[in-house]
This record gives C-alpha cells, structure tokens and sequence, in this order.
C-alpha cells in the first residue's frame, strides 16, 4: 500500500557476511511491524494492480487527446520507444507514468496544472491506493530535452473522476 519500502540483498558466499554485518550496523533490518504491514499489502496486491492497470490506461488514452500533451512516458503503451523490451520482461504494469507537454507548456504552466487538481495528492509515494502527481522541470532533468513534464500515479478511484480532474488542471493552463 505504499506505507514502506522493502527490499532484499543477495549475496555470495564471499561477501554475505559483510552484507550482513552492514545492514545490521546500519540498522536495515524488518520490524514486527514492517513484515505484517508488508504482509497486509501483498495480500491485495494482485486486486490492486489489476484495477490500477486498467484505470491508468483509460487515463493515458484520454490524456494522449490533449493538445497540451507531447507524449506520455510509460513503457506499457505500444507507441513507448522502449515497449519491446517492456513486452519481453515483464508481464504487466503498474500505474506510474510521466506525461509530457509540448515545449509551449512552461514550468510555471505545469505547476498550476497540478495546483488546480483536487483529487490528486502532491507526493511520490508511488504505488499506493491513491492519485499523485509531481511536476519535474524539464532543465532538471540530465537528458531530457522536451517540455515539462508531471509524474502521475493513477490510483484506485473511478477513471471517470481522474479525468474529470486532470480537466481541471487542463482548464487552468487554457
């Protein structure tokens, strides 16, 4: 439910030990209360992202219609440069995608986009139940040449709702 984040290390046998010794020095290690909730969330994993992947292509589809939008940044979408590599690795997606507007969009532009959303929280928790979108300036990004872009994570409401909002943020960069 994106309430921690938890991984694993794997080791050989010539440095398992050092790992091991670190992540308790460092104090990396799983409370009680990180495996129950850890526990808690893979339990509705499954129903999550099935309903998510469906919500966000919706979202996507109805995004690319946008004259705002230059392209949306999500390896699942067959139109992504990088969907064959997607395709052959992984058998699903969530539902994190980065939308990018045409260069006439400016920073300022996409911040008022997201200050007019009223479902979406402002955050990067990705992963969770919930809406949220981040804006990144474009001259932040090592790489990117195109125009500003927001993070969005299409969460577990009504894809209907979503987009009625994100034409909230549309109508207050029109």
């Amino acid at each position: 439910h994106s309430d921690l984040l938890m991984g694993s290390v794997t080791g050989n046998a010539r440095c398992s030990d050092l790992l091991y010794k670190a992540a308790g020095l460092f104090g990396q290690v799983v409370t009680p209360d990180d495996a129950y909730t850890a526990l808690r969330g893979l339990r509705t994993a499954h129903a999550r992202l099935a309903m998510q992947s469906v919500n966000v292509m919706a979202v996507i589809k109805w995004l690319q219609k946008q004259p705002e939008v230059e392209r949306i940044l999500y390896p699942a979408l067959e139109t992504d440069p990088n969907y064959a590599i997607w395709k052959r690795d992984f058998k699903g997606a969530n539902s994190l995608f980065s939308l990018a507007f045409r260069p006439t969009v400016t920073p300022a532009d996409a911040n008022t986009f997201v200050d007019a959303l009223k479902m979406f929280g402002i955050g990067a928790s990705w992963g969770g139940y919930e809406c949220l979108a981040l804006t990144y300036p474009p001259d932040r990004l090592k790489g990117w040449s195109g125009g500003s872009l927001i993070r969005m994570h299409v969460g577990l409401e009504d894809p209907a709702d979503i987009i009625a909002d994100l034409q909230l943020g549309f109508n207050a960069i029109r």
